[in-house]
Formats: structure tokens, sequence, C-alpha cells
């Protein structure tokens, strides 16, 4: 059996993916964002954004969300999947089209990075203002599918003997709170 389809190491291995995220979201989400920008993009904003290697450091922290993301999609899979295949499978498949939203969203602030490192000016704020709302709004389609993805697997372990039922309730809860 390889790690390719070992249970016990995509466990192991999506436990400490799910780490990494959890200190990558940390620090892009948690930091870096809330640092770089505010309801309001102003041109002192976008000042801010070209003379600083924040944003390029969230972006990096995004991407390494995004590559953990796809391990727990499929640890998540390979780990369920002698429990209840076609929930398993359902539970794979909608973290990992999360997470092709959340790339799709990441896209958008790279764009507004290669803005910024042109000289800024007045009349690049609509467009900034443009592709950080449309990061926030596909990130928030993406964290409806997420939802999903934890109900699903939430489901999942109702026909698990080795997962304790309080995670059912737990990631059914979460799931609807998404």
């Amino acid at each position: 059996m390889t790690i390719l389809n070992n249970p016990k190491k995509a466990a192991i291995l999506s436990g400490i993916a799910l780490l990494i995220m959890t200190f990558a979201a940390m620090f892009s989400y948690g930091y870096a964002h809330t640092q770089l920008f505010s309801e309001v993009i102003s041109f002192t904003t976008l000042k801010n954004l070209e003379n600083t290697p924040l944003l390029a450091y969230e972006i990096l922290g995004w991407f390494i969300i995004i590559l953990m993301d796809l391990v727990v999609s499929w640890g998540f899979y390979t780990y369920l999947k002698p429990v209840h295949s076609r929930l398993a499978k359902l539970t794979g498949i909608l973290r990992f089209i999360y997470t092709g939203f959340l790339f799709v969203a990441t896209l958008q602030l790279l764009g507004i990075h290669k803005l910024v490192q042109a000289t800024v000016t007045e009349e690049m704020i609509p467009l900034v203002s443009k592709n950080l709302g449309q990061f926030n709004l596909i990130w928030q389609i993406g964290l409806i599918l997420f939802g999903f993805h934890l109900i699903a697997t939430g489901l999942t372990t109702f026909y698990s003997k080795a997962i304790p039922k309080i995670y059912l309730i737990l990631l059914i809860a979460a799931g609807v709170g998404y």
C-alpha cells in the first residue's frame, strides 16, 4: 500500500497540511490582508501597496493554502473512501472545487499586485477596488461550497466506527455556519 492509497498516512498528511494551512491563513488573511486593505480603497492605500512587499507575501500565503487544500482534498477522500466511497468522493470533489474558487480569488490579488507595480495613480483606485471586491465575492461563494464539504464530511463520519460521533455534529454545525 503506497502513501497515495493508505488511509492512515493520508490522515497524517492531511493533519500536517491543515496545520500549515492554519499558519498560512493566520498570516495571509489574519495579518497581511487586514494590514493592507480596508473597506474603502484610497490613493494612500495604493501608495502603501506600492511600497511594501507584504502583498506579495500575502499572495504567497494564499498559494500555500491552495496547495495544502489540494493535499487535504486528496487526504480526506483517501481516508474516508473505505468508510463510504460515494460520500468520500463527494467530500473530496467539493473541497477540490472550493480550492478552485480560492485559486481564482487569489488571482484577483495577483492582479492588484501587478497594478501597483506600475506608477500608482488615482485612476487605479476603481481597478483595485474591483479586484478586491472580486476576491471577496469569489472567495465567499467558494466558502459556501466549503460549508457543503464540511456537511458531507460530517455525514461520512456517521458511517465510521473509528471517528467519534461528536465530529458528525461539529462538522455539520460548522458546515451550516459557512
